[in-house]
């Protein structure tokens, strides 16, 4: 049974950039609705613990949909990672080396544009010392970070190689010596024109930079206090720091001195696609809680050191005679280029997804429910 949205009240949590800049107010084109949109996500069996992969293809003129199952399609199992890069998606299962699953690490990819689909696996062979710790894509290209476990390559002080495995269109693999380390934790890598940006913590915050043409380190920046990264519109890095802001050029290896920024408590969080234009980074922010969402939308002006983040009130958001009575949680972000909006898929309990199309006044112009929890928006 379909569902329908009644109201939505917004309020403005923090400050804001100037209106006079302000790109919801020009340059918007959407005509109150949706644009034509991809949607991923899965669907969750409680009684067989089972999840499926779907595809929701949603049609802005008659505002109706077709859902694929990628499970199906794609033959997907034990995902453990999904992920988007521009019209590509794709999904990780890193095998049984990291999470005692399956006995294999496969990499699927499906291309929007032409639907065509692709599967590579054996590029791991798990039995041996080969420990797969992070992994991403360059297009077509897979890039898999990995601790080489072999007792005669690690030191007496537990000094280890960090690999990176380079994995081709056709599965081919290359492997080149990223760094030695001693111990450290590993986050979310970030691919930028031919780099590869892979922060650590090792006591203190480090960013790794990888030439993947030079095939090797060129550079480690050190000295900050947070390692959230985007690109910056110009090629370049944007380094979120606890209370600062460094821009880092890829090019020369030259940090800049840091710019104080104000925001405390949101901790910027990645969004699907980060969007940065005309001075504006798009991104979205950790909130401190209570709060009636985890994670929110918002827009951060470089020039004013200003922010501004949207909130649905508590109690309001609803489908027709049901009412989100537990906490709704953003599933997903993307801003839409196109329309200058933000897109956010939310999630709260089974049979209650939605996505939502907010402006940059703060107002929700636009909204559908979909049948599955959503985890990534792909506009058309």
């Amino acid at each position: 049974m379909r569902r329908k949205f009644l109201t939505v009240i917004i309020c403005l949590v923090l400050c804001a950039c100037s209106s006079s800049d302000d790109t919801g107010q020009n340059g918007s084109s959407t005509n109150g609705k949706l644009p034509d949109l991809t949607i991923i996500g899965f669907e969750e069996d409680l009684t067989t613990r089972t999840i499926e992969y779907l595809q929701f293809d949603y049609d802005s003129d008659s505002r109706t949909g077709s859902v694929t199952n990628l499970t199906e399609e794609m033959g997907l199992r034990d995902v453990f990672k999904t992920e988007v890069d521009g019209k590509r998606i794709t999904f990780y299962n890193p095998g049984r080396v990291q999470r005692g699953l399956s006995d294999r690490f496969i990499l699927w990819q499906k291309n929007l544009d032409d639907n065509s689909i692709s599967q590579r696996e054996g590029f791991f062979d798990l039995n041996k010392p080969e420990e797969p710790i992070s992994y991403t894509t360059r297009g077509e290209v897979g890039l898999i970070i990995w601790r080489d476990t072999n007792p005669e390559n690690i030191d007496g002080d537990g000094t280890f190689n960090l690999m990176l495995r380079v994995l081709d269109e056709v599965g081919n693999t290359e492997d080149f010596l990223i760094n030695r380390l001693r111990f450290g934790n590993l986050f979310e890598p970030l691919v930028i024109r031919n780099f590869l940006l892979i922060p650590y913590n090792d006591l203190e915050s480090r960013i790794m930079v990888v030439d993947l043409d030079k095939k090797e380190m060129v550079d480690e920046i050190s000295n900050i206090s947070g390692f959230y990264m985007v690109e910056n519109g110009s090629g370049d890095v944007l380094i979120f720091g606890s209370k600062e802001i460094f821009t880092y050029d890829l090019d020369t290896r030259n940090i800049s001195s840091p710019n104080p920024v104000n925001f405390d408590y949101p901790r910027p969080v990645p969004l699907e696609q980060d969007y940065f234009s005309e001075g504006k980074l798009f991104l979205g922010l950790e909130m401190a809680q209570p709060a009636p969402f985890l994670h929110l939308p918002a827009v951060y002006c470089l020039d004013t050191d200003e922010l501004r983040s949207f909130s649905p009130s508590n109690e309001i958001l609803a489908f027709e005679g049901v009412e989100f009575n537990e906490r709704p949680f953003p599933r997903a972000f993307v801003f839409d280029t196109r329309t200058n909006h933000y897109l956010i898929g939310v999630a709260n309990v089974p049979d209650l997804n939605a996505i939502i199309m907010l402006n940059l006044d703060g107002e929700i112009v636009d909204a559908i429910d979909i049948p599955f929890t959503p985890q990534i928006i792909v506009p058309n």
